[in-house]
């Protein structure tokens, strides 16, 4: 019962310092907010605009993997699937994918370049992940969930006798 109840405090007292800790003056997980409260006016304006940029340039991207998407799954539904037209469209994907993950690093290059050395030191080791949509991610039971694990039409030989 002593164990338990050590543990319990333990626990609690971990619980509870664990926010001060995570702050720590770094506003990670915030994204570009967190990013910008670090910047001065100036360097805030120059990180909107190369942010705006990147969204200029990897919109078209962004909509091509979609419309990709789309193709993938008319293919999978057909009765006798294609599997080479889809491991080709598969391929398209990752290439398009491949393209926004470029231009996802090498804005946070940018950022990263412009910031003063101060600054480097709050923002730790990696620069801010903007466009990153990972925290948007739905996993398994998202939209396109049908596109992914093991029985979706990205996964290699996924398609299953849909007579």
């Amino acid at each position: 019962m002593k164990k338990l109840m050590l543990i319990l405090v333990a626990m609690t007292a971990v619980a509870v310092a664990m926010p001060a800790v995570a702050k720590d003056g770094k506003d990670r997980g915030k994204g570009m907010k967190g990013f910008l409260s670090l910047l001065s006016a100036e360097q805030q304006k120059q990180a909107e605009a190369l942010h705006l940029d990147f969204l200029k340039k990897t919109e078209p991207i962004r909509a091509a993997v979609s419309a990709k998407k789309l193709e993938i799954k008319e293919l999978a539904y057909k009765d006798n699937p294609d599997e080479n037209a889809l491991q080709k469209k598969r391929h398209e994907i990752w290439a398009l994918k491949d393209q926004l993950r470029n231009e996802r690093r090498s804005l946070s290059k940018n950022l990263r370049a412009m910031l003063t050395l101060e600054q480097r030191a709050k923002v730790g080791p990696f620069a801010p992940k903007l466009g990153d949509k990972s925290k948007h991610h739905k996993g398994w039971r998202g939209v396109n969930s049908s596109l992914h694990g093991r029985h979706g039409a990205l996964s290699q030989g996924a398609l299953m006798d849909r007579s």
